[in-house]
């Protein structure tokens, strides 16, 4: 990834520092970084045939994963 990319990432968490760690919170990180990813790709900055080869994002959000300390 680059320099910029990785800023773009970290910019869209902070609306995000605060809330509950909860689905919804997650799911809206995830979204955020899906539009962040998606055109990066189109602009030619992630390799892939689609944009499912060239990114994937994965927030396992569930009651377990919490109560174990994962997120």
């Amino acid at each position: 990834m680059t320099g910029p990319l990785i800023t773009s990432l970290q910019q869209a968490m902070q609306p995000y520092v605060f809330q509950p760690n909860d689905a919804n919170t997650w799911n809206a990180i995830e979204s955020a970084w899906t539009t962040i990813l998606t055109q990066a790709w189109q602009q030619g900055q992630l390799y892939g045939s689609t944009a499912a080869s060239a990114y994937s994002i994965s927030c396992p959000f569930n009651a377990d994963n919490i109560l174990n300390g994962y997120f």
